[in-house]
């Protein structure tokens, strides 16, 4: 062994605003020489000086495009048709970019000050302040200006994924009938394209399809995908969910049902495709003969679904998300049956691993007020995995889920949980169980969420559909109890009880790595203190956490403490601590104003008579600018 010696970061390099000075002191440091841990710190210095870099030369580059020497002061007022020319040719890009790079400066440095003060102070980098800008061009200049000062002191801890979700919430509570025209008019011109690739394959899309039918048919492409790799489908669980695409849009044979086309899907296998480089989820039952019972089975990589590409696993061990073997006694429940009860939900464990249950959309989970169900207000609710939905579509969606199972967070004032609540009850029109569902289609969720005043005040005469739920969850609530062990045996089993398990969902929200938006329903439940160290099976020891940042923890030399109950601290190898505080379950959204604002509601493409092939597969976004989903601006086709 032997002691290295590391160069010394200059005084005050984490603390000096962006600049000359801090230039000056990054300059001296080679980043080769400096210690691990000061190697992160330095990495930090950097971004905040680039950041400070590049808003300055939007700013230059705006001043340019505004040049005339032939006005007084020698600059024009706007920059008029012909006024980036110049920039054209000595940046060489293409018109695109620099329209883009000086729209982006005039609405951070003329329309929204505030927002080029935090990109040059190195609040913030330039990617966020690209999201900024984009996601909210189809906004009134009001509209746009409000949403993104109520964002802008969240926006360095939001991932760029988790950004667009709060610019796309925060815009939507203020005008929910902005955002129901503007989907209703996106729906009204959904279409198919196709486009041959350059390699000669075929790109074939559907374009502003309704959310609701689009959720729901790619949950049963991922489910079949998955049926297919348990009856040994050798390939990527990618190509087997196009293989079964193709095999769901092709014409049939007469009688085939599901259970045909996967069967047909997996003896069809193509020998020269790549191979899966991981042993299939065996979904819907026990692995096949002479496998043994892994009780930490792995998702197939490319199973995640995030816009972040976060990686995202199927929950394991100590999962109690599999609804379908912990309530497969009992259905849903119509208004009027007062039968059914969960009062033995606590007695039973969750199963050895997930079964059917998988990735963010193969399991389909809303989230939305109880008092937006009501229709007392028009809050937007959260589909994980696709995005904010607007208050009519989620109460729309929730009918279509006829075999959900229904959880109510119920909070305190600041929105933080304190009851997990699971109701069998149903107002008419939501209680029909489809009882033909395969055992390998995973069971959706709906979370209704109320705070505890709110729920106390409700009054049922005022709601008389739903007065048998809103009076069991009144029941419940008098009656709730943590869902602690109960004896010292129980705390050292490893496997939580279902009703603990739920709760660590509900209240963690997301895999509770800071960064990560993996739903919770979808991850693993993981002990912070293992059950071989003498960790306990508790609230306050458990967590939830993705496939990939689960093994973060157990093989990358992450380590995990929990001062407090859902409040989690991790160390990183160098030496970093980074802290992921408790979540709220209810969004924190301003009230609507209604009428206030005069925002776009044209769609960003629009349905034709025209052939389905055509050279581009994305809408035209010359409508508003803005981006289609997935596809940061300036990524190509531009």
């Amino acid at each position: 062994m032997f002691e290295q010696v590391f160069a010394s970061l200059p005084e005050g390099i984490a603390t000096t605003p962006p600049g000359a000075t801090l230039g000056a002191l990054l300059e001296q440091v080679d980043p080769r020489a400096v210690s691990p841990h000061d190697s992160v710190t330095l990495a930090l210095a950097w971004r905040r000086q680039l950041s400070h870099h590049e808003a300055r030369y939007a700013r230059a580059a705006r001043e340019a495009a505004l040049a005339d020497p032939d006005l007084p002061g020698g600059r024009r007022d706007g920059y008029g048709e012909f006024g980036g020319d110049e920039l054209r040719v000595a940046l060489v890009e293409s018109r695109t970019r620099v329209s883009k790079l000086l729209g982006q400066a005039e609405t951070a440095i003329e329309a929204i000050p505030e927002l080029w003060a935090a990109w040059d102070a190195g609040l913030i980098d330039t990617d966020r302040v690209r999201l900024c800008v984009t996601w909210t061009s189809s906004l009134s200049a009001e509209h746009a200006a409000r949403v993104v000062r109520r964002v802008l002191p969240e926006a360095p801890a939001l991932t760029l994924a988790g950004l667009i979700e709060r610019l796309q919430q925060l815009a939507t509570a203020l005008d929910p009938l902005w955002a129901e025209r503007l989907y209703e008019n996106s729906r009204r011109q959904r279409r198919v394209r196709a486009r041959r690739t350059e390699s000669g394959t075929v790109n074939l899309s559907g374009l502003d399809l309704p959310l609701d039918a689009g959720a729901l048919s790619t949950a049963h492409v991922e489910a079949l995908a998955l049926r297919a790799k348990a009856l040994g489908h050798p390939g990527l669980i990618d190509t087997i969910r196009a293989d079964i695409y193709l095999a769901l849009l092709g014409p049939r044979p007469e009688g085939w049902d599901d259970d045909a086309l996967v069967a047909h899907v997996a003896a069809n296998a193509c020998p020269g495709d790549p191979r899966g480089r991981r042993a299939p989820v065996h979904v819907g039952g026990p692995p096949p003969a002479g496998e043994p019972a892994d009780d930490h089975a792995e998702a197939e990589p490319g199973d995640a679904a995030s816009d972040d590409a976060e990686p995202e696993g199927t929950a394991t061990d100590s999962t109690a998300t599999d609804s379908t073997a912990t309530d497969s006694t009992a259905t849903d429940s119509t208004a009027t049956d007062s039968t059914a009860t969960d009062s033995t939900d606590d007695e039973r464990e969750a199963p050895s691993r997930l079964r059917g249950g998988g990735t963010r959309r193969s399991r389909i989970e809303l989230r939305v007020g109880l008092l937006t169900m009501l229709g007392a207000d028009e809050k937007p609710g959260f589909l994980p995995g696709y995005g904010v939905v607007h208050a009519p579509f989620a109460r729309n969606f929730a009918r279509q889920l006829c075999a959900a199972e229904w959880r109510v967070a119920v909070t305190d004032e600041e929105g933080r949980l304190i009851a997990a609540l699971l109701t069998r009850r149903r107002p008419p029109g939501y209680a029909t169980t489809p009882t033909d569902v395969p055992p390998a289609v995973p069971r959706p969720v709906v979370e209704l969420h109320v705070r505890e005043s709110e729920l106390a005040a409700l009054r049922l005469r005022d709601h008389p559909a739903w007065v048998p739920m809103l009076t069991d969850l009144q029941e419940q609530l008098r009656a709730w109890r943590p869902p602690e062990p109960r004896t010292p045996d129980d705390a050292r089993r490893r496997v939580p009880p279902a009703a603990l398990a739920r709760w660590i969902q509900m209240r963690d929200r997301t895999c509770v790595f800071p960064p990560c938006r993996a739903s919770a329903l979808t991850s693993d439940i993981d002990h912070t203190v293992a059950v071989v160290h003498d960790g306990s099976t508790v609230g306050a020891n458990l967590g939830a956490a993705c496939r990939h940042d689960h093994r973060v923890k157990h093989e990358a030399g992450w380590h995990l403490a929990q001062p407090e109950a859902g409040t989690f601290v991790w160390t990183s190898p160098t030496g970093h601590s980074y802290e992921r505080p408790p979540r709220p379950v209810i969004p924190d959204v301003p009230d609507p104003a209604p009428g206030r604002y005069r925002s776009s509601t044209a769609p960003e493409g629009l349905a034709s008579d025209e052939p389905i092939w055509t050279d581009d597969p994305y809408p035209d976004d010359a409508h508003t600018g803005r981006p289609p989903p997935g596809r940061l601006p300036d990524e190509p086709p531009f």
